[in-house]
């Protein structure tokens, strides 16, 4: 009888896992838990040993909602001219079953917890007072043209037509502040992330437990000629100029956006992204990305509970 697949805290992948001839060929390095911060180390340290799952999965995990929660607020000048921003792009895969909702549910609480505590302090605080200066501002010019209609002419009538037209580029500037504040999404298309992206000071972290709806885009899910659509999360990336045009909306103009990604999705997807020519041409995966499988089968059953630890290793990283 084949033994139970078993993963040993501290180590990297499950226990008596058999490899076929491809998976032989394959060492899988250790995850670097020790260049984290002391605070991410041990988060990451007790999501695996509460979730039984190997630490490479929690490393990537705590080190893409680090990356997100960065976001733009960090560069360092690695050369003539050019900068390096914070913001990565990092795709975990494992089988079903293998704790990947779970490892990401427990990385990602503190960053989505923030998030939902800002959007609450914004529909509570914040949109009322927008929304009361939209209705003064469409009462305002209201009287003006009404002042207007009475055949107002030569200076009166240049007078309120300025005074409309600064109210107009006023009420334009509260209705951007409209959209509620958003620090990441999920499953979108391209056209809607760089809306989000100019919504939101050209920043967003896309994070997904189950990026199989991600992929599916990626890989042309709504484009003609079955091309990809990788373009604005690779301009994100880099932080190239990127606009976007389309016949039924306005046109997304964004200087500098950046975007973060964690990804965590099934071997096969992953297999089909790397085997995407496109995507390594276009930039969006290096050329010598691989695919190591750091995991598979059942995760291993844990005698006693570690609540208490992981719940003061994510108090130590808020």
């Amino acid at each position: 009888m084949r033994p139970p697949n078993v993963y040993i805290p501290g180590s990297t992948a499950a226990a008596n896992v058999p490899l076929n001839s491809d998976d032989a060929d394959e060492k899988i390095a250790p995850f670097p838990l020790h260049h984290l911060p002391p605070a991410a180390r041990a988060m990451a340290e007790a999501i695996a040993r509460i979730e039984r799952t190997p630490e490479t999965l929690a490393g990537c995990c705590v080190l893409g909602i680090m990356s997100a929660s960065i976001g733009a607020g960090l560069q360092v000048k690695n050369g003539p001219n050019r900068f390096a921003r914070a913001n990565l792009y990092i795709m975990a895969s494992a089988e079903s079953g293998s704790g990947k909702s779970e490892t990401f549910r427990h990385a990602a609480k503190p960053f989505l917890a923030y998030e939902q505590k800002m959007l609450e302090h914004w529909q509570a605080e914040i949109l009322p007072e927008h929304l009361a200066e939209v209705e003064m501002l469409e009462c305002e010019i209201s009287n003006l043209k009404k002042q207007a209609s009475k055949g107002k002419v030569g200076l009166e009538r240049t007078k309120i037509r300025d005074e409309i037209q600064a109210k107009k580029k006023a009420l334009g500037d509260v209705s951007k502040k409209l959209y509620p504040p958003c620090l990441s999404c999920d499953n979108v298309t391209s056209e809607k992330l760089a809306v989000m992206l100019q919504e939101n000071q050209e920043q967003i972290a896309s994070l997904s437990a189950d990026a199989k709806e991600i992929v599916d885009n990626l890989l042309g899910k709504y484009c003609k000629n079955d091309r990809t659509d990788d373009g604005v999360f690779v301009k994100s990336w880099s932080g190239d100029p990127c606009r976007v045009d389309r016949l039924v909306r306005d046109p997304v103009s964004l200087k500098r956006p950046c975007a973060a990604a964690l990804w965590f999705t099934q071997p096969d997807k992953l297999e089909t992204l790397l085997g995407k020519t496109e995507l390594t041409d276009g930039g969006l995966i290096l050329p010598h990305a691989r695919h190591a499988r750091a995991y598979r089968g059942r995760r291993g059953r844990h005698p006693g509970g570690h609540g208490g630890r992981l719940g003061r290793a994510r108090e130590q990283f808020d």
